[in-house]
């Protein structure tokens, strides 16, 4: 029963030093509006702001130093977007705003040390 105990104050010591995973909460970090043209043969525009979804205030403050890189890697990706594409989406059902979500984190992920965006949100999201 002794290696039971001394197994259990580790655990809860490795834990009290943070050596137990990361026990922070997911952090947002609020991005400023983007209004881009849209590719294709139509003049269009997409205005979108975005919210990115970080594990933790270490990942917030590593997002927040790299916003002019973050927000030049979503305004590629934005205008990548062809009207014509966007019409499409909502007749076929395929839906355009997760493909984003999910190509912006990646996107940003792989511009940055490690993985600190866990998700991505639009909380406004407008073709004209």
């Amino acid at each position: 029963m002794k290696h039971g105990r001394f197994a259990f104050v580790i655990l809860i010591t490795m834990m009290s030093f943070g050596c137990g995973g990361d026990q922070s909460k997911p952090e947002e970090v609020l991005l400023e509006d983007f209004i881009v043209n849209l590719s294709g043969q139509q003049k269009s525009y997409l205005k979108a702001k975005v919210v990115l979804v970080t594990s933790g205030a270490k990942d917030k403050k590593l997002i927040e130093g790299a916003k002019s890189r973050i927000r030049n890697v979503i305004i590629s990706r934005l205008r990548e977007i062809k009207a014509e594409d966007a019409k499409d989406s909502k007749s076929s059902g395929e839906d355009l705003m997760e493909t984003l979500r999910k190509d912006i984190m990646n996107r940003v992920n792989s511009n940055m040390d490690g993985d600190p965006v866990t998700a991505v949100y639009f909380t406004t999201f407008v073709f004209q």
